[in-house]
């Protein structure tokens, strides 16, 4: 079910991540969208040690008339060899009932 896999999104960035910023924006009176921001700190391992750095995400809940949708990014570094790669992980998930956008509103507001 999509609205168990979003909130499960949401609960692990609400959990271990730290929230530095949203953006809200209104479209019309049927549509809305609103954006989280999270960042954490990160170890990652060098020939040399291990250093550090951070990593952002975001989380965008778009409401579009009776649809819902919500798509989440990550950005992880990777080691590959002697290089650190930053990759984008991302999910979307549509909610098509009013009752699991209720849902979903009630969970991350509270």
């Amino acid at each position: 079910m999509a609205l168990d896999a979003v909130k499960r999104v949401i609960n692990r960035y609400m959990g271990e991540w730290s929230v530095h910023g949203y953006e809200l924006a209104f479209f019309d009176p049927d549509s809305l969208e609103l954006s989280l921001h999270f960042d954490k700190w990160f170890p990652i391992p060098t020939r040399e040690g291990w250093r550090g750095d951070t990593v952002f995400a975001e989380v965008t809940i778009s409401v579009r008339g009776t649809r819902v949708y919500v798509q989440s990014s990550e950005y992880v570094y990777s080691v590959t060899g002697d290089r650190i790669v930053l990759d984008e992980r991302g999910h979307s998930y549509t909610l098509r009932d009013k009752g699991e956008a209720a849902v979903l509103a009630e969970h991350v507001l509270k």
